[in-house]
């Protein structure tokens, strides 16, 4: 089967699924990992040569950006729903203690009617 590179102590297979999302940051030797940008950029064309790990770690921030966003929604979205409720409650409420005022109102004005 074939493997990265054409050394023989490279142990890593190549699969679909590694050829689809390239290797892993994890898979490069450590001076490589912490280099810096300067380190790994192209002097001709200034592009690193790790661009592909740049892109997947930017990827992966997206993914959890968009996670945290999604739920910050959901949450946002639970708390308008809920005060919204709260809202409908209270109104139902108000109304219901408009009614009990209006009646007792019609009982007074009855009461003093037959007094008078």
């Amino acid at each position: 089967m074939a493997k990265y590179g054409d050394d023989d102590d490279d142990d890593e297979v190549i699969t679909a699924e590694s050829l689809r999302n390239g290797p892993t940051s994890d898979s490069l030797p450590d001076d490589l990992k912490y280099a810096s940008a300067d380190d790994t950029a192209c002097e001709y064309c200034g592009v690193s040569f790790l661009v592909y790990s740049e892109m997947r770690n930017l990827q992966d921030r997206l993914d959890r950006a968009e996670s945290k966003l999604a739920a910050a929604d959901l949450t946002s979205s639970d708390d308008l729903q809920k005060q919204l409720l709260d809202a409908q409650d209270s109104i139902a409420d108000a109304k219901l203690a408009e009614r009990e005022l209006q009646q007792e109102l019609t009982r007074t004005r009855a009461l003093l009617d037959a007094q008078t």
